[in-house]
């Protein structure tokens, strides 16, 4: 398991998550027409963009509940958001292959790189 300071380092990850999902997802939700044409997806369907902030809320909403957790409760979610930015980063990857270029999935795309990479670091020396 994580030892301190790791441990230390891995609950302010999980709240700079949890801040990070909120930021998307709030307005994802709640403007998700708005969302959907900043991001040149004009003709993105309404009920997906909202689904996509719901997913956002509750791996974001779980990060903010357990960052003050015993360690034991961490390899868990760690293997979930392994799993969830893997498919994600698999999602973007098809679609940045197949579409023009578009900067929001573009950036969303090294996101979920840079926090897969950051859970691997944390679950790999746990």
């Amino acid at each position: 398991m994580p030892h301190s300071a790791n441990l230390n380092s891995l609950r302010i990850a999980f709240l700079v998550h949890a801040v990070v999902d909120y930021t998307v997802g709030l307005p994802l939700f709640f403007a998700p027409a708005y969302f959907a044409d900043l991001a040149g997806m004009p003709e993105a369907p309404i009920v997906l963009l909202r689904l996509v902030a719901a997913a956002l809320f509750g791996i974001g909403g779980i990060s903010f509940l357990v960052r003050n957790e015993p360690k034991k409760v961490f390899v868990a979610l760690l293997r979930l958001k392994l799993i969830w930015s893997g498919v994600a980063i698999i999602a973007l990857g098809i679609a940045l292959a197949t579409s023009p270029f578009n900067l929001i999935m573009t950036s969303a795309f090294i996101l979920f790189i840079l926090f897969f990479l950051m859970w691997t670091a944390f679950l790999v020396h746990r």
